[in-house]
């Protein structure tokens, strides 16, 4: 199992690449609508986590009050409403496909000291990435099923544990700044 899907053909009719899809969703699955979950009968909002790591700082315009950095993002979460399909020990063997994360709900996030109120999304330009990171158990498919299947749960709750997203952006952006610039010494 860990040869099938792993983008190697190791048989000769080279069956055990085909029918690779990574994420499985009901066809009631909205991507506008976030993952959601219940507690204490309160319907409660994924949790997103962000880590922004700052590259370099590009440059500094101080008579605009606007500094242009370059930065990755990553955002982790739990798509609770998928099955994940065949993962690997090796995180970078479970990107998903353009397909594939066209037609899955993505986090949004805004910088609010931009122009335009910019967001994290898919743009043209930007390299993004999405993987499945293998973090729960798994079943297998049963006997109707001609090709075997490891089948992993998105929800964190499950018996065998969740199995979370990660989506990676690295890109430049512009922002604005307040300065808070004083003539030291003489005004402290």
């Amino acid at each position: 199992m860990e040869q099938r899907c792993n983008q190697i053909s190791d048989c000769r009719d080279k069956s055990d690449e085909k029918d690779c899809r990574l994420i499985v969703t009901e066809g009631s699955y909205n991507k506008k609508v976030p993952p959601i979950g219940i507690d204490d009968a309160k319907i409660v909002p994924v949790e997103v986590n962000v880590t922004i790591v700052l590259m370099k700082v590009t440059d500094i315009i101080e008579t605009k009050h606007k500094i242009v950095l370059q930065f990755g993002i990553k955002l982790k979460w739990y798509e609770n409403r998928a099955k994940f399909y065949n993962l690997k020990k090796e995180t970078s063997l479970n990107a998903l496909n353009d397909l594939e994360i066209e037609n899955m709900w993505l986090p949004f996030v805004i910088y609010d000291n931009t122009d335009q109120k910019e967001a994290v999304r898919l743009m043209e330009g930007v390299k993004t990435t999405v993987t499945v990171k293998r973090a729960g158990g798994f079943i297998r498919s049963g006997l109707e099923v001609a090709d075997e299947i490891e089948i992993f749960e998105g929800n964190p709750k499950s018996s065998l544990g969740g199995n979370y997203v990660e989506m990676r952006q690295t890109y430049s952006k512009e922002f604005q700044c307040e300065y808070q610039l004083h003539r030291y010494p003489f005004d402290i």
